[in-house]
């Protein structure tokens, strides 16, 4: 607990600094590792949840962009929203259920011009980051895209929506814990 709120008090504190994002510990010239031998990696001051009362859920805001289709369905368009979310979750997971719930759900843009890329009924398995690497296992239902949706503008939806997050380099792409090389009508997806 002590280490945890050190680090804390030292992330929270540099990124007050205009010009810092992110903290990452190195000890010995070897990245700071947590439980499970994973590796912590980079942190910001909203990685540490700051409630000193009893309830369990925080709430705070997100400037994210999010990649949704042309009204053809054949090319992406950014659309930058501002979004409250429970604290608790990880903002990549914000990301994937952001642009799972649709376009109707973003307040602001023009839902005249653009479209859902992702199908409504896909569920978030498992997403963690680990190197720079966001891992993501989908169920089926991400593989049938929404009508006049392009298997590569939805793949490209979640993987830009994604890589826009700092700690975001790479994107690997999982269904149900399996490997799929191919998206429904042959789109790579390795």
């Amino acid at each position: 607990v002590s280490e945890v709120l050190l680090r804390a008090a030292v992330v929270k504190t540099l990124c007050q600094i205009p010009e810092v994002d992110y903290v990452e510990f190195y000890i010995a010239n070897q990245p700071l590792m947590g439980g499970a031998g994973k590796q912590i990696g980079y942190m910001r001051g909203s990685s540490f949840i700051d409630n000193t009362g009893d309830e369990t859920n925080f709430y705070q805001y997100a400037d994210l962009n999010l990649y949704f289709a042309s009204p053809k369905g054949d090319s992406l368009m950014v659309v930058p929203i501002s979004v409250q979310y429970n604290g608790s979750i990880a903002l990549e997971q914000l990301v994937l259920e952001q642009l799972i719930a649709g376009v109707e759900k973003i307040s602001g843009a023009d839902i005249s011009s653009i479209k859902a890329v992702v199908n409504p009924k896909t569920r978030i398995n498992k997403i963690s980051v680990t190197d720079g690497i966001c891992y993501l296992d989908l169920s089926e239902e991400f593989l049938t895209p929404p009508e006049g949706i392009t298997s590569e503008v939805a793949v490209y939806s979640v993987v830009n929506s994604l890589v826009e997050l700092p700690n975001v380099d790479k994107v690997d792409i999982m269904i149900n814990g399996e490997v799929v090389d191919q998206y429904k009508d042959g789109f790579a997806l390795n």
